[in-house]
């Protein structure tokens, strides 16, 4: 898994600001198949919590590391510091999420510089994002695809 941030320029859409900042961050990386996601986690925080609690046998605090009506740490909150709001009060803030997941081998990284950012890469097993710290929408985005992938084997 990579991840790299970016903002959707004025007039883009989403996969093509995808695709400038790949190109900007990972040039020359010839990508698989990739499947666009968009949450509105004011809508969908409650269905895809439960399916995955329910995929991880109830144990998806264990994973996310936060429970939806704790408060959010002050550090956390930037610009609203003062404020006491849960985690499902600030995640249901974003109502515009968007992810690419695609299967990148290694090897397809094996020739491919870093251009921003840190400038190296850190590939990083499935069960490691358990104890990452996240955004928690990024969090609960990749616990989703964990629990596509899990239902689809």
């Amino acid at each position: 898994m990579y991840l790299f941030g970016g903002k959707i320029e004025d007039g883009e859409t989403a996969e093509q600001g995808f695709e400038r900042e790949l190109s900007e961050e990972l040039p020359g990386l010839k990508l698989p198949q990739l499947q666009h996601r968009s949450y509105d986690w004011s809508k969908q925080l409650d269905e895809i919590y439960g399916k995955a609690n329910d995929a991880f046998s109830g144990n998806v605090l264990s994973f996310l590391g936060f429970g939806l009506d704790d408060l959010v740490p002050q550090e956390a909150l930037g610009k609203a510091r003062g404020k006491k709001i849960s985690y499902r009060d600030w995640i249901s803030l974003t109502t515009e999420d968007n992810f690419y997941i695609g299967a990148i081998q290694l090897a397809d990284l094996a020739s491919v510089n870093i251009e921003e950012g840190v400038k190296k890469k850190l590939f990083v097993p499935a069960e490691v994002l358990r104890s990452l710290v996240m955004v928690p929408t990024d969090k609960l985005a990749a616990l989703d695809e964990l629990v596509m992938r899990k239902y689809q084997s």
